[in-house]
Formats: structure tokens, sequence, C-alpha cells
């Protein structure tokens, strides 16, 4: 009996010294994720955007046509072009291109910024060209906006 009760004497002070110390479990967790966000030109982007000069502005805003085509796998919803005049959102399938009349780029940097939301998440940003640089009629419909030289935008954004 003596080695059954030294046996259990051991056994109730190592679940007593376990109940004193905790399960010894993580109580937090913490980790770091990088974010990468690829930029490419316009014509391998998946919201190409081109803008045009309409005619001179003046010293705070230069009025703009801007088109925007999907070249994404899926729709996307136009949610807005900088200080455009944009009255309802517009959804585009992919290869689908509408055309902004009235917007206007900042004046500081000649740039138009277009935010899309719905199967992809992104803002553009893209530098005005010149009216002698556009073309005189843009393309209509599906396929890239950009024929003929133009610099467009560039990607800035994520996507899900």
């Amino acid at each position: 009996m003596n080695s059954r009760r030294a046996v259990s004497v051991l056994l109730a002070a190592v679940a007593a010294t376990m109940l004193v110390t905790g399960s010894f479990g993580f109580t937090s967790v913490s980790a770091e994720r990088g974010v990468a966000v690829n930029v490419v030109e316009s014509e391998n982007a998946y919201v190409n955007v081109s803008a045009c000069e309409k005619s001179n502005g003046n010293a705070t805003s230069r009025p703009a046509r801007v088109t925007v085509t999907n070249q994404f796998s899926g729709s996307f919803t136009i949610e807005d072009v900088s200080w455009g005049d944009l009255n309802r959102e517009r959804t585009l399938q992919p290869g689908e291109s509408t055309t902004f009349n009235n917007a206007f780029a900042d004046a500081a940097d000649g740039t138009v910024t277009v935010d899309v939301t719905g199967g992809l998440d992104a803002t553009v940003t893209a530098q005005v060209s010149e009216k002698a640089d556009c073309p005189k009629n843009p393309k209509k419909g599906g396929g890239n906006a950009d024929k003929g030289g133009r610099e467009s935008g560039d990607t800035q954004g994520e996507t899900e």
C-alpha cells in the first residue's frame, strides 16, 4: 500500500499543478501578410481608361472625354469618374466600353480618376492626352478604346 499511496499522492500533486498553471495554450496570435499591387499599362489592365482633352480649360480644371473599357473576365460597375457628370452607376460586361463626355481633369496634374466596384474593386488614374493626340471618333462598343498609341491609365488598387 505504501507504493500505491505514493503514486496517488504524486498524481494528485501533478493534477493540482496542471490546474494551477493553465492549459499552456496560445492566448494570442499575430501574423504579417504582405500585399502586392501590380501596376500595368492600360492595354494589359482589367480596367482600360482613355482620357482626351475636349477644349482649353481654365486654371482649375480641364474638360475631358473619358472612355472606360472592361477588359476583366467579369462585369463591374463604374461608381465614379473624377469631377464627372455621372448621374447613375454604369455596369460594363466584359469587352464593353462607355464614354463620359462631361468629365474634368485636375488642372494641377492633368489626371482623371475612375472608381469601379462589383466583380473588381479598383481605382484607375489616367493622364489626359492633349486634344491633338486624341482620335477624332473614339471607338464605341467592345474592344480597346485606346488604339492609336494614346497613353491611358495605370491600375492602382486591389482585386478580390
